[in-house]
């Protein structure tokens, strides 16, 4: 949720180590870029009903900046075609994404509320209290992000060519999208909340000895991961406002169940 600089990714594609639950591997994961981390593409889970989320349509990332011409090429050897960009607008402004030939930007303008974090770090912050910070600015962010991740939703619903959707680390914002994405699949929780902490493998902050604007390592470390208890805020927080996820997905992203028998068509088989 904060700019940073970003490290090289590893030189070959890699198949996740992090128990996911009946999750069979038929396609790499993680795809590396050279100028991206934490690229990933979300197929292959298994639904609730037996069928799986098809390989090769929807990709997470983080940041797309810094994107070389190799990964350029990438990109467009996986046909993609759309980038959904969920950073604030001065996040864009000050680090604007680089795209493969074919591909078109959606953005919509928005500043980011992290109110809480930073209240956390003015107040002699611990480990334990980032955490909690950061589990009080997940639902907050349900809020503020509601007009994203319904355009978002309607990118996805018009089946076109792959699409990506990213943030700047690729674990927060794009995190709970991707929790939502894979809820209206019908991929089980358990399987979400595996895919969620993946962050943990593939997002690599750039080690420094006074990271994070002179934080120690120990609060760095936890601004830069993902913890199971910031999501669980994020499902909660749905929960106590529509009920269920699904109720969500209607009332607030206008999602119904047409659409998201829709979305299943389209993306699982």
């Amino acid at each position: 949720m904060t700019a940073i600089t970003l490290g090289a990714c590893a030189a070959k594609p890699v198949r996740p180590t992090t128990p996911v639950p009946d999750s069979a591997v038929h396609a790499p994961r993680v795809i590396p870029l050279q100028g991206a981390q934490n690229f990933r593409d979300i197929g292959g889970y298994r639904t609730a009903n037996g069928r799986r989320v098809k390989w090769g349509l929807i990709y997470r990332s983080a940041d797309l900046s810094k994107l070389t011409d190799a990964d350029l090429a990438i990109l467009n050897s996986l046909g993609v075609q759309t980038v959904f960009d969920l950073r604030s607008t001065s996040e864009r402004r000050s680090a604007p994404d680089v795209f493969a030939g074919r591909s078109i930007t959606v953005t919509l303008d928005y500043e980011i509320n992290t109110q809480a974090i930073s209240s956390a770090l003015r107040s002699k912050p611990t480990p334990e209290s980032l955490r909690s910070a950061l589990s009080t600015t997940y639902p907050a962010l349900l809020t503020s992000l509601q007009p994203e991740y319904r355009q978002l939703f309607n990118e996805l619903l018009g089946g076109k060519d792959a699409t990506i959707y990213h943030c700047t680390a690729g674990k927060d914002r794009t995190g709970m999208a991707t929790a939502l994405i894979l809820s209206a699949l019908g991929v089980p929780r358990e399987t979400i909340y595996a895919d969620y902490l993946m962050s943990n493998r593939f997002y690599h902050p750039a080690a420094s000895a006074t990271p994070m604007g002179g934080l120690p390592p120990e609060l760095s470390a936890v601004l830069m991961s993902v913890d199971e208890s910031y999501l669980k805020a994020f499902f909660d927080s749905i929960d106590a406002q529509y009920g269920s996820v699904d109720n969500y997905l209607d009332k607030a992203l206008g999602v119904d169940a047409a659409k998201i028998a829709q979305l299943r068509t389209l993306y699982t088989e």
